[in-house]
């Protein structure tokens, strides 16, 4: 997967989701959707959210919309309490509103964004701006499953932001959040499946093939031989289940978030 601005992204998805909104909301193959962005910046911050909104009745549109708005909810704060954990502050008004809960989540993050870098700007001269950038759209379906993804890049300071993709899959038929899990006791027996597509990640990203000794040297795990399955969970895809590792999840920043798709016909002895 390249990685990519996401603020960037998302400037040329609003322009896109102008085009498209302005003409009549889009069908997206029956799942009709409205585009929704906001956006505001200045010289202490940058925040541009961009969203596809289900305006369909029914159990699909309602979950699509539920996780959408628990979406944004993780983009309302940056303040984290004394375990590490980010201290949310979800939208307590009518949360089938999308328009609303875009400008909420706006400007809940701008304040957090601006005091983020408050204390800097007081002694140090010409700070960049701290940011986000998010987008949340519909990216793959069939006619059993569609996915939403959530694009998100955050700048607090340093020498880089911090970038995450989720993805998950949703049954079109009853709303249901299909989550594909593996047996964890057969995950010993799944390394050398793990193996064979992470080297295949570097392979298209540029790398030469890699040796099984280059590549737990490219593995930021304790033990390399026990690659953990994604901290967020799998999806489903046309071809396979898809992968997909955060930031420093089992390798460096510079790996950048590693994906690959497995064969269904390959991953289904492992499935729980």
């Amino acid at each position: 997967m390249k990685k990519l601005s996401v603020l960037l992204c998302t400037a040329l998805s609003l322009a896109a989701c102008g085009n498209q909104t302005n003409k009549s909301n889009s069908q997206n193959d029956t799942i009709p959707v409205t585009c929704i962005e906001k956006e505001d910046t200045s010289n202490t911050h940058m925040v541009a959210i961009s969203i596809e909104w289900p305006t369909a009745e029914g159990a699909l549109a309602d979950s699509l919309r539920e996780y959408i708005g628990t979406c944004l909810d993780e983009c309302t704060s940056f303040e984290y309490d004394d375990n590490g954990n980010l201290i949310y502050r979800p939208y307590k008004g009518d949360r089938t509103d999308g328009e609303k809960m875009v400008e909420y989540t706006v400007n809940s993050a701008k304040k957090d964004l601006i005091n983020s870098t408050k204390e800097s700007r007081e002694f140090i001269e010409d700070v960049p701006p701290s940011s986000l950038g998010a987008e949340i759209f519909i990216s793959d379906k069939n006619d059993e499953f569609v996915n939403i993804t959530t694009q998100k890049e955050t700048y607090l300071g340093g020498a880089h932001g911090s970038y995450q993709i989720y993805i998950s899959s949703f049954d079109r038929e009853t709303g249901e959040r299909i989550k594909y899990e593996i047996d964890e006791s057969k995950l010993s027996d799944m390394q050398p499946l793990l193996r064979k597509y992470i080297k295949e990640y570097f392979a298209e990203n540029g790398e030469t093939k890699m040796s099984d000794d280059e590549l737990d040297s490219y593995l930021a795990l304790e033990d390399p031989t026990n690659i953990p399955l994604p901290s967020q969970g799998l999806f489903l895809e046309e071809d396979g289940v898809g992968f997909l590792y955060q930031q420093y999840e089992i390798a460096c920043y510079a790996a950048g978030l590693i994906s690959f798709t497995i064969p269904y016909e390959e991953i289904e002895k492992f499935k729980k």
